[in-house]
């Protein structure tokens, strides 16, 4: 429950306080340890890319943070970085 608590504040403060080039979303309200999130890639050899990643957020949150996953489907790969793996 306290993690639950600690994922909808995190949410609110970014709705107050956005991050540029970072959208997030909880596509299924009864489900807040599942997030979509948009990155934007301000700078660097990556600028302008942008990333979408399903984020699963652990029960022991914020104890142990989330793990993230670049979402299926999209052609960002080992190409872009060798630490990018489709196996996880």
């Amino acid at each position: 429950m306290a993690a639950t608590k600690r994922i909808i504040r995190d949410l609110r403060d970014l709705d107050r306080f956005p991050v540029p080039g970072l959208g997030v979303c909880c596509p299924d309200e009864s489900n807040p340890f599942l997030l979509h999130c948009n990155v934007l890639i301000n700078d660097g050899p990556y600028r302008d890319i942008m990333i979408h990643l399903v984020l699963h957020i652990p029960e022991d949150y914020p104890l142990t943070g989330p793990a993230g996953n670049i979402a299926p489907g999209l052609e960002f790969d080992s190409t872009y970085h060798s630490h990018i793996h489709f196996d996880g």
